[in-house]
C-alpha cells in the first residue's frame, strides 16, 4: 500500500515537473516572438523615419536656392558642388538620427549633374513656370521689354535719341556717337558662356530629342512663344535698355548673339530694315493707288519703253525710303503697323524723286507695332536652341556683371538624387523645383 502511494506521488511530481518545463519553452518562445515583433515594428519605424526625413533633408538642400537669381530672373536654383551636397546632407542625417543608439548608417551620396541649370532643358522647364504669367500680359500688348526686372526704372522710352524731323537720315542710320560701345573682351568670360558650350552641362538627353508631328509642332511653338515672353519680361532694348545691364542692347544680343552693343545695335536694324522692306515693298505693288501713283511718276521720268524698269526702279526706292522713315519711327518710340495703309504711309512718291527723304516724317499711328514688337517677331524666328542658349548668356552676364564675378549656371542645380544606407538597407529619394 505504501509502494502504490509513493509511485502515485513520484507521477504527480513527474508531471508537474512536464509542465513547468512546458511552460518554460512556451514562455521563452513567447519572449522570442515579442522580441522579435518589437525589433522589427523598431525597424519598420526606423524605415518610415527615414522615408519621411530623406524627403525633408531633399527639401532643405532644394530650400537653399539663390535668392539673387530668383528675383532678378525668377529662376530657383542653388548653388553646390557634390562634395558639398553630401556634406550637408550627412550633417542633416546625423542630426536627425543622433539620438538614436540602434542606428548604423553610411554616409549619404548624392547625384546633382543631372540637374544643372546650365542644360538648356533644365534652363527651359524653369523659365516655362516664370513665363507663363507673362503670356496673358503679351496677348493683351501690356508686357514691356523689362517689365519683370525689380527694382528698375523703365529706361528713357527712345534711349537717348533725340526726336524732330531736321534730323538727317544719315545720322540716324550711322549713329555714330549714340550707339553703345560696350563689349565683352574677355575671352574666358566669353568661351563659358552657355551659348559656346552649347549648353551640355550636365546629361541632357532631351536636347538632342526629335520632336515630330502635330503635337512636336505644337510643342515647339509653344516653347517659343513661351521663351519670348520670358525674353521680352526680363530684358530691354535699345529703346528701353534696363538701368544695370551690362550688355545695353539685350533683345538685340537675342537676336544677333555678338560680344558687342554695336555689332547686336546694327544686326538688329538690318533685319528690322530687311522685314519693313519686304513689307513696304507687297504694299506698293499690291495697292491699287500706290501703283498709279509709280506709274504716273515712271511715265513722267522715263516716257515709252522705259517705262516699266523706272516703275520697278521707283517701287524699290520709295520702299527702302519708307523703310528708313519706319525704322527712325520706331527708335523714337512711335508705332509701325505690319501692314501699312494709307493713312499710316509716311513718304511721299515726290521727295523720292526729288532726294528730300532727310529727317524723318511721323504720320501720327495711334495703331500698330514698336519696335520690341518688331524684336519679339523676328526673335520667334530664330531657332529654338540658339534662343534659349542666348537667353542663359545674358542671365549669366548680367549675374557676373551684378551679383558674382565667378557666376556660371553649371554651377547651380534645380535638383538631387541621393541613397542612404541605414541599418543595411538602401534608401533613394529625388527632388526638384519643378
Amino acid at each position: 500500500m505504501k509502494l502504490g502511494n509513493s509511485c502515485l506521488a513520484a507521477g504527480k511530481k513527474a508531471k508537474k515537473g512536464s509542465v513547468t518545463v512546458l511552460l518554460v519553452f512556451l514562455f521563452s518562445a513567447l519572449t522570442t516572438l515579442t522580441g522579435a515583433f518589437i525589433s522589427h515594428a523598431r525597424s519598420l519605424a526606423l524605415e518610415a523615419e527615414v522615408e519621411a526625413l530623406g524627403r525633408l533633408w531633399a527639401s532643405s538642400v532644394l530650400g537653399g536656392y539663390d535668392r539673387l537669381l530668383l528675383e532678378r530672373y525668377g529662376l530657383f536654383a542653388y548653388y553646390g558642388t557634390p562634395e558639398r551636397v553630401d556634406a550637408e546632407l550627412a550633417e542633416l542625417a546625423s542630426y536627425s538620427l543622433s539620438g538614436s543608439r540602434y542606428v548604423r548608417m553610411e554616409a549619404p551620396e548624392a547625384s546633382i549633374f543631372g540637374y544643372s541649370i546650365g542644360s538648356s532643358e533644365a534652363f527651359r522647364r524653369q523659365m516655362k513656370e516664370t513665363a507663363l504669367p507673362t503670356v496673358i500680359q503679351t496677348v493683351q500688348g501690356g508686357n514691356e521689354w523689362g517689365a519683370a526686372r525689380p527694382g528698375e526704372g523703365a529706361g528713357d522710352g527712345a534711349s537717348g535719341y533725340p526726336a524732330g524731323p531736321a534730323q538727317e537720315m544719315a545720322e540716324i542710320l550711322s549713329l555714330t556717337t549714340r550707339v553703345s560701345e560696350r563689349e565683352i573682351v574677355n575671352e574666358r568670360i566669353l568661351s563659358d558662356l552657355p551659348s559656346r558650350g552649347q549648353g551640355s552641362y550636365g546629361s541632357d538627353p532631351e536636347r538632342f530629342r526629335y520632336r515630330s508631328g502635330v503635337l512636336g509642332i505644337v510643342e515647339t511653338g509653344t516653347d517659343a512663344f513661351l521663351e519670348c515672353c520670358y525674353a521680352r519680361s526680363r530684358f530691354g532694348t535699345a529703346v528701353q535698355p534696363r538701368a544695370d545691364s551690362f550688355l545695353r542692347y539685350e533683345g538685340e544680343y537675342l537676336l544677333c548673339g555678338r560680344p558687342s552693343d554695336r555689332e547686336n545695335f546694327y544686326g538688329a536694324q538690318a533685319a528690322i530694315l530687311a522685314v519693313r522692306g519686304l513689307l513696304n515693298t507687297a504694299y506698293l505693288e499690291t495697292d491699287p493707288a500706290m501703283q498709279e501713283k509709280l506709274l504716273e511718276a515712271a511715265e513722267l521720268l522715263a516716257p515709252g519703253a522705259g517705262a516699266p524698269a523706272m516703275k520697278e526702279a521707283l517701287t524699290a526706292a520709295w520702299a527702302l525710303a519708307e523703310s528708313l522713315n519706319d525704322y527712325q519711327l520706331l527708335l523714337h518710340g512711335k508705332k509701325v503697323p505690319f501692314r501699312k495703309d494709307e493713312a499710316s504711309w509716311a513718304v511721299r512718291i515726290t521727295a523720292v524723286i526729288n532726294g528730300t527723304t532727310g529727317g524723318y516724317y511721323d504720320p501720327g499711328n495711334e495703331e500698330g507695332e514698336e519696335y520690341g514688337d518688331y524684336l519679339f517677331a523676328l526673335l520667334y524666328l530664330v531657332s529654338g536652341d540658339t534662343r534659349i542658349l542666348r537667353i542663359m548668356d545674358l542671365v549669366e552676364i548680367d549675374m557676373k556683371a551684378n551679383c558674382y564675378r565667378d557666376f556660371r549656371l553649371a554651377d547651380y542645380y534645380t535638383g538631387l538624387d541621393f541613397r542612404i544606407v541605414v541599418n543595411g538597407r538602401e534608401h533613394h529619394f529625388t527632388d526638384r523645383y519643378d
